[in-house]
């Protein structure tokens, strides 16, 4: 923990769940403070920015592409971290380090998130195995 008492309570409250995961949207509102917690269970990690009047946060987690789960060139995968909001999140998708040579290989990538919960990954050629997908969710202006 840190000698701050303040970034001490919105940690103690995230990692009690007082703030749920992913969603921070009832955090305390706090001037310049930084956080980043790790929700154990899920290994999600999430990267919170208070600010006066303004609370942004970021999530991270993976996804697994099945090398059995393509139908075509194509993978659907579902995942409630996913929401659908062209205004309020922005998602970064990169293959994991153990997975990056193949997915470049393959041509692998992502349609945007516009059903909540499900994205879709087409492939130039197909992956033999399975891919691990990093994807950070950012909050890009403040949910009304």
């Amino acid at each position: 923990m840190s000698t701050n008492p303040v970034q001490n309570a919105v940690v103690t409250d995230a990692l009690s769940d007082k703030i749920p995961f992913p969603t921070i949207a009832n955090a305390k509102t706090l001037t310049g403070i930084l956080l980043r917690a790790k929700n154990a269970q899920t290994n999600e990690v999430v990267t919170t920015f208070a600010a006066k009047g303004t609370h942004y946060a970021s999530l991270s987690f993976q996804l697994t592409l099945l090398a059995s789960g393509w139908t075509g060139s194509d993978q659907i995968i579902q995942n409630t971290n996913l929401i659908a909001s062209d205004t309020q999140y922005a998602y970064i998708i990169t293959p994991a380090s153990s997975s990056f040579s193949e997915y470049i290989d393959c041509e692998v990538y992502a349609d945007d998130i516009t059903t909540n919960q499900y994205i879709t990954f087409h492939a130039g050629t197909v992956p033999e195995n399975d891919l691990t997908v990093n994807v950070l969710r950012m909050v890009t202006r403040k949910a009304t």
